[in-house]
């Protein structure tokens, strides 16, 4: 079979057991066999807190099912996580699974043989299930977990409380800084932003910079192979520095940490965030918040898309002792059962498997905004970059672009530097 090229597109139990056991002269002793204790396989991530019940389910239904392996999931965090793989593969030394972003590291550990091919390991049936299947050099390394849109969630009670219709996201540029107006002058910040580690900056740039072009071909031409210094993108800088420049950003949104980025839309401080976290914040605070896509600047065709990327992989290290059971983990923690699983644990929708019930989704925000992206979606950016270094230059930089210390185009050169 040809596989698809898809660009954005335990506790277990153990015991001993006792043998009563006749020797000479009448004598008796105890000897003790043990039973077969399980293979461990360790799986290293990162979370967020909507995700840590799903894991704690996988583990709890694989013990049952499986239990000669053991998994243990060690959650590494978010901002050192990559540094500590690196490190691990230098050292031969770690997980046997490393469940992670997509996207250019993915694309690193492969080429540097830190991770193998999953090729051999599952059959085509299994890999035509699965949505987001990426090759690269041919084979594939990583095994989607979850998938995410790129799209944005807002506050209906504090719509309503600046005088905005609570039932209409503003559709273009210009109307969508009237509301961010009205929203601060109401007393509300407008955006929910933590930059310290220049994740929010990541994730709002992207989603503004895919309206540029017109088509996912274009954008992984760009991307890959172009220059960030591309018009497109840097009219896409300009657009979210005038956010910015605006004071529609949290204030002092620069030095706060990802960590405190959900408590501002929780507490409802913010009106407007990521909407992948719609589930989440629907858990948390009620049914008071829709969903929308990015407000049209552009004039790409895919400037009205909805961003669907591959959020997280399993991979499986060319040192981990056990490769086999490693898959074994995989393909259990990889069904229409744990697809299905996943959204009703974490409202985090679409999964990665074409056969999950859609009929769980019985939010209509959520239902809305899945039936646009077959119709039209782009991929998510950073699952394109060629190397780990692009996202570190773009994260380590983007504040002094919006302090006014460095220009778009130096920024982009920055980043264009980093793909070398």
């Amino acid at each position: 079979m040809k596989k698809a090229k898809t660009i954005g597109k335990f506790l277990c139990v153990s015991f001993v057991g006792f043998t009563l056991i006749s020797l000479s002269m009448g004598a008796f002793v105890f000897s003790t066999v043990a039973a077969q204790k399980p293979t461990v396989v360790k799986i290293w991530t990162h979370s967020i807190e909507h995700r840590l019940k799903y894991y704690e389910e996988l583990q709890k239904r694989f013990n049952v099912e499986h239990p000669n392996i053991k998994v243990e999931f060690e959650i590494k965090p978010p901002e050192g996580i990559q540094y500590l793989i690196t490190a691990a593969a230098a050292a031969k030394s770690g997980p046997d699974i490393i469940l992670y972003w997509a996207g250019p590291m993915e694309l690193e550990m492969a080429k540097r043989g830190d991770t193998i091919p999953l090729d051999p390991y599952f059959s085509d049936e299994k890999w035509n299930q699965i949505v987001g299947v990426r090759q690269i050099d041919g084979k594939i390394y990583g095994m989607p977990m979850d998938l995410f849109m790129e799209n944005l969630l807002y506050n209906k009670n504090l719509f309503k409380k600046a005088g905005l219709d609570p039932d209409r996201f503003p559709q273009v540029w210009n109307e969508f800084l009237q509301g961010c107006e009205k929203l601060k002058g109401a007393g509300v910040t407008p955006i929910a932003f933590t930059d310290k580690e220049g994740w929010s900056s990541d994730f709002y740039i992207d989603g503004l910079g895919v309206q540029a072009f017109d088509s996912t071909e274009d954008i992984v031409k760009s991307v890959m192979e172009g220059t960030f210094a591309d018009p497109g993108y840097l009219a896409a800088l300009e657009r979210f520095k005038e956010l910015y420049d605006k004071g529609y950003l949290w204030p002092g949104g620069l030095a706060e940490p990802r960590t405190v980025y959900n408590s501002q839309l929780e507490t409802q401080k913010a009106a407007i965030g990521r909407g992948y976290l719609y589930g989440h914040m629907v858990d948390k605070v009620g049914h008071i918040f829709g969903l929308a896509r990015y407000p049209v600047w552009g004039a790409g065709k895919l400037a009205d898309a909805v961003i669907c990327g591959v959020n997280n992989v399993y991979q499986i290290t060319s040192y981990s002792k056990h490769p086999k059971e490693a898959a074994v983990v995989i393909d259990a923690l990889s069904t229409t059962e744990t697809s299905n699983l996943l959204y009703e644990l974490t409202g985090q929708a679409p999964p990665p498997n074409k056969n999950w019930n859609v009929d769980l989704v019985k939010d209509p925000e959520m239902k809305r905004m899945m039936e646009l992206v077959p119709k039209k979606s782009a991929p998510y950016m950073y699952n394109l970059y060629p190397k780990e270094a692009v996202w570190d230059a773009k994260t380590k930089n983007i504040a002094l672009y919006l302090l006014g210390n460095i220009t778009g185009e130096e920024f982009a050169r920055r980043l264009d530097k980093a793909k070398k």
